[in-house]
């Protein structure tokens, strides 16, 4: 999917979004994480997420 252009924090969760439904279509593991998250810097979730990532396609 395309992403939405804008500075706003709307844009930036819309832009969070797809992303991590391309993930669930992958079949990646998004157990308690949101685009909310993400977007809002909480670093543990962030850090968790990139290592599901690299775990689910190496």
């Amino acid at each position: 999917p395309k992403p939405t252009k804008g500075r706003m924090r709307i844009h930036c969760l819309e832009n969070v979004d797809k992303a991590l439904q391309f993930l669930k279509e992958q079949k990646v593991h998004l157990e308690n994480m949101g685009s909310h998250d993400i977007v809002d810097g909480n670093h543990r979730l962030t850090l968790g997420l990139i290592w599901t990532i690299i775990l689910r396609f190496q």
